[in-house]
């Protein structure tokens, strides 16, 4: 799936060198975060990460578009990110709170 990606990217830039991919490395974790795959692996689907993926993108387009500052646009995914990972946590103590009662 990387090697697809990367052919992408490369075919999008008109060619690739050694940075090429710099700065893709939190949208590949917020990626697969939201789309419900777990970082320890094992756990998730690939429809929730294309999905997540899709959403990202068009949230990193769309935001581009209107000429938003990037790096107000790396604080709303890192904030979006942080809250993928405290709310199904939350929801999991909440569950677990109940059943011990």
């Amino acid at each position: 799936m990387s090697g697809i990606a990367a052919l992408f990217l490369v075919s999008s830039l008109y060619g690739a060198n050694t940075t090429t991919g710099n700065g893709f490395e939190m949208d590949a974790i917020a990626m697969a975060v939201f789309g419900g795959i777990s970082t320890a692996g094992g756990k998730g689907r690939l429809i929730g990460g294309i999905f997540s993926a899709f959403v990202i993108i068009c949230l990193r387009i769309g935001l581009g578009q209107i000429n938003m500052n990037p790096q107000l646009i790396l604080v709303i995914l890192g904030i979006l990110l942080v809250l993928a990972v405290l709310i199904p946590n939350i929801i999991g103590d909440i569950k677990y709170k109940k059943k011990s009662i």
